[in-house]
Order: structure tokens, then sequence, then C-alpha cells
């Protein structure tokens, strides 16, 4: 729904694969979507760094309480990308995408606030590359291994016996 929201010139890359990727497909299909949604199923480990650097914003459209961190969307921080993602509540999305700061939450499920996000950042190239760098900024202060490895280390200081 938040596809058919965009203009025209916009493409929508859906990375992944699973049990209702046929689903989204004939949705698509019968939306008329097809020539500017497209699936590209797995995405090989060595193929991900090109497809986050093609992308002008990471959008993580996830309505379930499953999905309760967003790997990728650290993935994308790592590469300086501005994300969109769904507030799902009871979940760490919120946490790791700062709204307003590296990107922009929105409520899940709610496919006219996924799109006004999206075209929001589209059509303002210096937000998009702000709320990207400061995405990289985060990423490197909080999720960066040299800071996990501190994290780590001290928690076990904290919990073994001296």
């Amino acid at each position: 729904d938040a596809a058919a929201a965009l203009s025209d010139d916009c493409a929508v890359l859906v990375g992944g694969d699973g049990e209702l990727l046929e689903h989204y497909r004939s949705t698509v299909a019968r939306r008329g979507l097809a020539g500017r949604v497209h699936f590209l199923g797995h995405i090989n480990d060595d193929d991900l760094a090109s497809h986050f650097e093609a992308c002008d914003i990471f959008c993580m459209s996830s309505t379930l309480r499953a999905e309760a961190y967003g790997v990728a969307m650290l993935e994308a921080m790592v590469m300086g990308k501005p994300i969109v993602a769904t507030d799902i509540e009871g979940s760490g999305v919120p946490w790791v995408n700062q709204h307003g700061r590296t990107g922009l939450n929105v409520p899940a499920g709610d496919s006219a606030a996924l799109a006004a996000a999206l075209h929001e950042l589209l059509a303002d190239d210096t937000r998009r590359a702000a709320l990207g760098a400061a995405a990289r900024a985060r990423y490197e202060s909080e999720f960066g291994a040299q800071r996990m490895t501190e994290r780590t280390l001290a928690l076990y200081r904290r919990l073994l016996p001296a």
C-alpha cells in the first residue's frame, strides 16, 4: 500500500524470502505495481553491501513483534543510510532507529504514514544525508565491535565473582 503512494520514479526493492513471498508478489501484480516493486529473494552476504550502497533509504516495514531488534537496520546504519521503520510495540526497533535522529519511525500497519515518511526523505537530500550520517555515527558509538566488546566484558566483570 505504501509503495502505491510513492512517485512512479521510485523503485522499491524487497530483499528476503519467506512463506508470504508469493502472497506479496501476487498483491503487487494485482495492484499494477510490478514495474515499481521488485522482489530480490535471498540476498547473499557478499552482495548485501552493494544493495545498501545503491539505496537512498532503508525501510523496515515489519508489523510483527517477532522483529524484536532489527539487525538489518544495523546493516543499513553501518552503510550510512537513513531508516524508515515501523514502531513495533514492545520491540527494540525504535531504540535502534531513533526517530528524527537516524531516521523516522511510523506506527506499524499505517501504510499512509509509511509512504509519507518515505516521501519526506526522498524529497529532501540534505535531511536524508544528515540522518544517514547520524545513523553511521550511532552505529559506531553504540553497536560497533569495540563498543560491544567493552559492554560484554563489563557485564562479565559484574556477574563473575572477584
